[in-house]
């Protein structure tokens, strides 16, 4: 019998884990737990993936024979980036106990899978942000209700769009754009990839009444993943609004969007 049990498999970085080990009726000589990270690009295609370590806390246990749920604490380091699993990409974490026996027998190996959310941000402060693009007498001014905001949560804000020579032709089409981007930031792999893009287009009418307001609203899932900078690679979220003159050209700009996780329902469920 060999069994490993953890109080939480869901922490955060700086965390300390309370664990127990038993192995009973096995001839043992040491017992080594431990809690083990790392970043891995090109997840799926072994023959072509980078993997860097980020945690390897290590812990033996003097004591040989049987174990009865002997107990073991482990630190997850201050800076352990947070979990992350894509396609391509992953950041994981397990706590490991390994079992040696006598006699030239093979170690035992038992995982467990740990989850370490993101820390909570500090000094960040949720501001309305504005954008304008302007050609040729056209403006176009998009207002975002703040350039900061939670998963689960819409990213919001107006438009206004004006001209100021009543004869000028009105562009073709308005167009805003919210995507969220994958990224590899190592130059030993190339990595881009467009996990999430939502677009609200509309087609401007030539008789359309001067000036034109109203709003936008893009979905967040409560399930995506927060804005970040870990070893190997970024996520990253960016606002675009656009629009298209008589001719087809457009004219353009843009902002980040940092989405924060919302770990309000975690933290309630950790004092429950």
């Amino acid at each position: 019998m060999f069994e490993i049990e953890l109080d939480r498999q869901v922490v955060q970085a700086g965390d300390e884990i309370l664990g127990w080990i038993t192995v009973q009726g096995e001839d043992v000589e040491s017992v080594e737990v431990a809690f083990q990270g790392e970043e891995i690009l090109g997840a799926n295609d072994i023959s072509h993936s980078l993997v860097l370590p980020v945690a390897d806390e290590k812990l033996k246990l003097n004591s040989k024979g049987d174990l009865t749920r002997q107990e073991f604490r482990l630190k997850v380091p201050d800076d352990a980036p947070p979990s992350y699993a894509s396609r391509d990409i992953r950041c994981q974490y397990t706590v490991k106990a390994s079992v040696k026996r006598g006699f030239w027998r093979r170690k035992m190996i038992r995982k467990l899978h740990v989850t370490v959310m993101p820390a909570l941000p500090e000094g960040l402060v949720a501001m309305p942000e504005e954008l304008e693009v302007e050609h040729d007498n056209l403006r176009l001014i998009a207002r975002l209700d703040q350039n900061v905001v939670l998963t689960g949560e819409p990213l919001s804000g107006t438009l206004f769009f004006d001209t100021k020579d009543p004869d000028a032709k009105l562009p073709t089409r308005l167009s805003f754009r919210f995507a969220s981007i994958e990224e590899s930031i190592s130059k030993g792999y190339s990595h881009r990839h467009v996990l999430n893009l939502e677009s609200h287009d509309i087609d401007v009418d030539q008789e359309l009444k001067i000036p034109f307001t109203g709003f936008f609203e893009f979905p967040i899932s409560e399930h995506a993943e927060p804005s970040g900078t870990w070893n190997l690679f970024k996520v990253h979220y960016g606002f675009r609004v656009t629009f298209y003159d008589h001719e087809g050209k457009d004219h353009r700009a843009s902002t980040m969007v940092r989405v924060v996780r919302d770990l309000g329902p975690w933290m309630e469920s950790q004092q429950d």
